[in-house]
């Protein structure tokens, strides 16, 4: 049986979750986020909820720039 380790959560730093969470969740740019017409609804919706997650008592306007192969180029926040 394999052990599990144990960590202190005193020991984590608020930039190592950071991290973590930015590693596990977002998409930076050139990631590819449609890979089909099939489940491009999914990948654009949770990347609309990453870009928003911290201005969820605002409406916003957003810009998603591709380049020929899907890849994000860069999202802008237009306007809120």
């Amino acid at each position: 049986m394999t052990s599990i380790p144990m960590f202190n959560l005193n020991e984590v730093t608020d930039a190592d979750l950071k991290s973590a969470y930015v590693d596990r969740f977002c998409i930076r740019p050139g990631d590819t986020i449609i890979k089909s017409s099939a489940n491009a609804a999914g990948y654009v919706t949770e990347y609309l909820r990453s870009l928003l997650v911290t201005q969820a008592t605002h409406e916003s306007f957003i810009a998603v720039f591709l380049d020929g192969q899907n890849r994000v180029i860069e999202s802008r926040i237009l306007f809120q």
